[in-house]
């Protein structure tokens, strides 16, 4: 059973260009997008620094392109709650999730969780208890900015625009790549759009073709429902609420686990996709007889080659 934590949570879906924060309103037995100082209900993840002023959200997007070297693309928060569940993109590795969890607090805030996008989203659309988040796939170099720069690259060529499908057409096709590999890991029951570009026809249209016709959920805010989720996840480690109980959520690991064998390969021990948390072994031999002592350092990924792999710091 999952630690209670005291105090008020917040979930925040801490994104690369845009941040959103949520929280759980007891009265209204659902989640709520937290507005930002200028009434958006997401915010540009900015900081900038001029000689006289710090700039937060908008203001310092806006300025970017004068004030480069003094803008920072990070996401800040000021807040009053005391926890927080935080997202990270699915394909994080273990060192690029340790920083935020060795910190401990954030902008004052006590981390008691960090899950991933994918899993929040699918929270977000009300996981039922017997339920999990079966499998997860991912393309580290695909989203928003791929079809931003694409655009801005085309325009300097030339100076009117294509047809958007057309110049985007490999793109598109990698996503669908993506949803392959995902299908292939787990039966697929329902389909949920998240971030801006999902907005796009073209990607609508090919995801319900691929999944034959099923409906796309698209019933939240793509920009909002990693947070929506984060927030959910945050009031049932919360003492502060009391939510229904029959919500639970069942992550999976996004990468395999293993170690490096003789002649550096990979030896899975937990597929990529496992349910979490879980016990799994390996029998392994030494490959020297009368050897007494053995190391074995543990790595994720889906290289066959272990050092091709991040190495995983174990606590």
């Amino acid at each position: 059973m999952a630690t209670k934590h005291k105090g008020h949570t917040i979930g925040i879906d801490l994104g690369t260009t845009y941040s959103c924060l949520a929280a759980w309103e007891e009265q209204n037995g659902r989640a709520e997008i937290i507005v930002n100082d200028q009434g958006n209900r997401t915010t540009p993840s900015f900081v900038a620094f001029t000689d006289t002023q710090r700039l937060i959200g908008d203001a310092a997007k806006n300025q970017a392109a004068a004030n480069p070297s003094n803008t920072i693309f990070e996401a800040y928060l000021e807040s009053s709650v005391d926890n927080a569940v935080i997202t990270v993109p699915a394909y994080f590795n273990d060192s690029q999730r340790k920083p935020t969890k060795d910190a401990g607090i954030i902008a004052g805030l006590n981390v008691i969780r960090i899950i991933n996008e994918p899993t929040a989203a699918s929270l977000a659309y009300g996981l039922r208890k017997r339920d999990k988040f079966k499998a997860t796939s991912r393309d580290t170099h695909l989203g928003g900015e791929d079809f931003n720069n694409r655009m801005v690259s085309h325009l300097v060529q030339e100076f009117k625009r294509a047809r958007f499908e057309e110049l985007n057409r490999d793109l598109f096709e990698k996503c669908m790549e993506i949803a392959q590999k995902c299908l292939d890991d787990a039966k697929i029951h329902d389909v949920v759009l998240v971030g801006g570009s999902s907005r796009i026809p073209k990607v609508q249209s090919l995801l319900q073709n691929f999944f034959e016709g099923k409906d796309l959920c698209k019933s939240i805010n793509p920009d909002e429902a990693v947070a929506y989720g984060a927030a959910i996840q945050a009031a049932l480690l919360s003492e502060s609420y009391s939510i229904v109980a029959n919500m639970v959520l069942v992550d999976v690991t996004p990468m395999s686990l293993g170690i490096a064998t003789h002649g550096d390969l990979m030896s899975v021990v937990i597929p990529r996709n496992t349910a979490i948390p879980v016990n799994m072994g390996s029998v392994f031999v030494t490959i020297e007889d009368y050897q007494s002592a053995a190391t074995f350092p543990v790595y994720e990924g889906e290289r066959s080659k272990a050092s091709e792999n991040n190495e995983y710091e174990c606590s």
